[in-house]
């Protein structure tokens, strides 16, 4: 596979007949089905042939190769002076191709996992709430995520032993949290917190009265108005992206599904191609405890569809309808990507958006502009997939005129 990125025979048979020669063929091959392009494979390739190298002067054999091998090649590209080997202009980006060379390794059977990176033992305790939760009540794996990071801390400060718990040192670890965070970070701390005293309790572990022990912090509800754009900023976010590129029309497709039918972030995410539903028009979307709602495919939102999969869609071994644009092509790991690009299409139109969340602000702007055209909180509800219409009534007070008509004017109060 070397000869599709290396056209001089003689470089192809330097390659190939150098110390680990059968290596670079290997990685070469990997790069290739990844659909690296030409220019980044030929970078990725040379680094691993200068890693190679370098193991060879320092009279190592690759088959003795270790994780901590990569930090010190990677330092070793600051002084470098190696017969052959240019020394890179900014050796910090080799980070990327070593890595890349290193997960080739591992997969084929010749460098170990991390050992310096090695995952600390999860606690006995949490690992069994983690199964409980997962057996019991069906909580998704990043769900648990949330929660093993608030329990650590709370464990390790308290111990294993549930009997050591009391409701003086679980209410002390909650206020302590509350002072250097956030209202909604602590609100996290205290359901993972109560999670746990119920799995607790559930096997007689720890008493009952625990969990009525735990604070609740002072939080009204609708208290803040969500932010939402106009339906002019919202026409100029979709018309954003460059219809010109296959990235464009990938990023188009996606502001539509958040912009006219209210999909979630993760919803795009976790988005596969048996969802579409062409003969009928309809879309299947997996929302917040794995529950499917079926929704109208519209016209426009299922023609950018239709032309981003079948022109623009690059060829990945995933059913994910949107992938990534660059090598190696696959599905989103997570909603996070797809904030960012929301983000910085809304900077684009000049419109200023929080550090956090920007996907959820369309779906903020299509309740607005529902509930300012006359549909019912019900309908809102049903769109956006709200298990309770308490869920929806904040939206109740972004309509300002029709506030201004229900209004009561303010009693006056007379002079003393």
């Amino acid at each position: 596979m070397l000869v599709r990125y290396f056209r001089r025979p003689s470089r192809i048979e330097q390659l190939r007949s150098s110390t680990g020669g059968h290596l670079l063929e290997g990685f070469a091959q990997t790069l290739c089905q990844s659909r690296y392009q030409w220019v980044a494979a030929r970078k990725h390739i040379r680094a691993a042939e200068h890693f190679i190298h370098w193991m060879g002067h320092r009279g190592l054999s690759i088959r003795a190769i270790e994780e901590r091998f990569a930090g010190e090649f990677l330092s070793h590209l600051k002084r470098c002076r190696c017969q052959g080997h240019r020394p890179p202009v900014k050796p910090e980006r080799q980070k990327y191709s070593v890595g890349l060379f290193f997960r080739y390794l591992r997969h084929a059977g010749i460098a170990t996992a991390p050992t310096s990176r090695e995952r600390v033992p999860e606690s006995p305790l949490l690992v069994l709430f983690c199964d409980w939760m997962r057996r019991q009540r069906g909580v998704s794996n990043a769900t648990l995520s949330i929660y093993s990071f608030e329990l650590g801390a709370l464990i390790k400060k308290l111990g294993e032993d549930p009997s050591r718990y009391d409701a003086k040192n679980l209410r002390q670890f909650v206020l302590e949290k509350s002072q250097h965070s956030g209202w909604a970070s602590a609100r996290k701390c205290i359901c993972a917190i109560r999670m746990l005293l119920r799995f607790l309790i559930s096997q007689g572990r720890c008493p009952e009265y625990l969990y009525a022990s735990i604070p609740t912090f002072a939080h009204w509800r609708l208290s803040a108005l969500p932010f939402y754009l106009q339906a002019d900023q919202v026409e100029q976010v979709i018309a954003s992206p460059d219809l010109a590129t296959s990235l464009g029309r990938r990023n188009r497709a996606i502001l539509l599904l958040l912009a006219r039918l209210g999909l979630r972030a993760s919803d795009i995410v976790q988005l596969r191609l048996d969802d579409l539903d062409w003969r009928e028009g309809m879309i299947r979307v997996s929302g917040k405890g794995r529950r499917q709602t079926v929704l109208p495919l519209t016209q426009e939102v299922g023609d950018a569809l239709a032309a981003y999969i079948k022109d623009h869609r690059p060829q990945a071994d995933t059913d994910a309808v949107f992938v990534r644009s660059s090598a190696p092509y696959g599905a989103f790991t997570d909603s996070t990507a797809i904030s960012i690009l929301v983000a910085r299409a809304m900077r684009r139109t000049g419109i200023n958006c929080p550090k956090r969340g920007a996907a959820h602000i369309l779906r903020h702007s299509v309740a607005s502009s529902m509930l300012r055209q006359g549909v019912s909180l019900q309908e809102i509800a049903g769109v956006l997939r709200h298990r309770s219409i308490a869920t929806t009534e904040i939206y109740a007070k972004v309509d300002v005129i029709t506030l201004r008509q229900v209004a009561q004017p303010w009693p006056e109060v007379k002079a003393c």
